[in-house]
């Protein structure tokens, strides 16, 4: 079927998109019906828990899993031992299992498989771990300094010319960039140079980490998991484990939560790997604790910025008595504005946004005792990715769409509008569901405000 371009969107009046009709996924989750990862079970199922290194970083000369092996009720019991992982994984690898080192306080070391919790429990105790304690640092420009304790003795930093010969924590250096800014800063009425930290941030999602697996005897293998990617869980997952892909089918549950945090593997691996060891059913589930120690992507930061920040805008703003709105104004990149990283931007509305702000009543409102107003202007790009869904009609003239992506921002929504006013037919004759690794083709993770747009 070929694409219709004639449709401008901005003047195109459509019959359904652009409403707001009930979420397929409204009435299950106000209702309780709705399954997140915690919520699934098998029969004869086993527990599965975590040993975490309680130091930052230490080198783990040996771990010692003989007692809890001869525990009762413990079924299985995995190491570092018991993952491989591909040259292009490592980092997954070390995350997920430590290897020669733990990294950070929470590291999981090792895992056991028992019948229930409390057994569990007391088999991560008899786990008797031989750490060498090293130094550490918490501070980034400080683990960038050369006498800094080293984590990855074969890191060698990337984009420098010549390469180190020497390994650091510096992963890579990168610079992008257009114009002439020294000369800009010598034509300038006013410069201002500031210096920024944030610490390491976390998403802090309501769901914790949750999944089951179960591996049978033959070597295929179900995972049910919370994620905003399961085809990349799968995909990871059998690398780790040394598993063709087609053995492994993934099914995402419902996300309580992601922004970001749930697009790696974090228990997944360990889940599968616990359950070929003991031939039954082992569910995971992180505690509070557990999230915030071990998992979550962001970083700390150090930054030092003289142009184009949005907290050095805004004083520089106030310093010269102009209104920060209107500052931005003057500065706001349009569609043909080159990009810092490459390509021209299309139409972006940043300028529309702008003046919508300004002139939108709560920008001219008074404020009150202990109340400030700040401005801030920022972008997110969209991208396409690998996507795939099926749509069938079925003999009623209902339709049946099948989605490779989790839907964590209301995506389902959005495919049955778009397929419907395609189609033309009402809203509520088509059914999304989001479909197992087995069911379609290789999708790309939810994330970056692509879903709707790539599908």
């Amino acid at each position: 079927m070929p694409l219709d371009t004639q449709i401008d969107p901005a003047t195109h009046k459509f019959k359904l998109v652009g409403s707001r009709p009930l979420r397929p996924d409204g009435v299950d989750k106000v209702t309780g019906r709705a399954r997140f990862g915690a919520d699934a079970t098998a029969p004869g199922m086993l527990v599965g828990r975590i040993l975490r290194s309680p130091h930052p970083h230490a080198r783990i000369r040996k771990i010692d899993t003989s007692k809890a092996e001869k525990l009762p009720g413990v079924k299985a019991i995995v190491t570092r031992d018991d993952f491989k992982g591909g040259k292009g994984d490592q980092d997954v690898l070390r995350n997920v299992m430590a290897q020669d080192k733990a990294l950070y306080d929470g590291h999981a070391v090792a895992a056991v498989a028992a019948t229930s919790a409390s057994v569990a429990r007391r088999a991560l105790k008899l786990i008797k771990v031989d750490y060498e304690i090293l130094p550490h640092v918490t501070d980034v420009d400080e683990a960038m300094k050369p006498g800094a304790p080293l984590l990855h003795a074969d890191m060698i930093t990337e984009g420098v010319d010549p390469p180190p010969k020497k390994p650091s924590n510096v992963a890579g250096r990168c610079e992008f960039g257009h114009g002439d800014p020294e000369t800009g800063f010598k034509q300038a009425d006013v410069v201002i140079e500031r210096s920024f930290k944030t610490e390491a941030t976390h998403q802090g999602y309501i769901e914790p980490h949750a999944c089951l697996a179960s591996v049978t005897s033959d070597g295929h293998a179900d995972l049910w998991v919370c994620t905003q990617g399961h085809y990349m869980v799968r995909n990871v997952c059998a690398e780790m484990l040394g598993m063709d892909v087609s053995r492994l089918r993934v099914t995402a549950s419902e996300i309580g939560g992601g922004f970001g945090g749930k697009t790696t593997v974090f228990i997944e691996p360990v889940a599968l790997a616990l359950s070929r060891k003991s031939g039954k059913p082992v569910k995971i589930v992180m505690s509070r604790e557990e999230v915030f120690r071990a998992s979550g992507p962001t970083s700390s930061a150090s930054m030092t910025v003289k142009i184009a920040v949005e907290s050095v805008l805004d004083e520089l703003a106030a310093k010269i008595g102009m209104d920060p709105i209107e500052l931005r104004l003057r500065n706001a990149a349009k569609e043909g504005t080159q990009s810092s990283y490459g390509p021209k931007f299309n139409r972006i509305g940043l300028i529309e946004c702008l003046e919508a702000a300004r002139n939108h009543p709560h920008y001219k409102a008074p404020l009150g005792p202990n109340q400030g107003r700040g401005v801030a202007a920022g972008f997110w790009f969209n991208f396409g990715g690998q996507t795939c869904v099926s749509l069938n009609v079925n003999i009623d003239g209902t339709v049946a769409l099948a989605v490779g992506t989790p839907d964590i921002g209301g995506s389902r929504a959005s495919m049955c509008l778009i397929a419907a006013e395609e189609l033309g037919i009402p809203y509520d004759k088509v059914r999304a569901i989001v479909a197992d690794t087995s069911s379609l083709g290789h999708n790309d993770i939810s994330e970056g405000s692509r879903v709707t747009f790539s599908t």
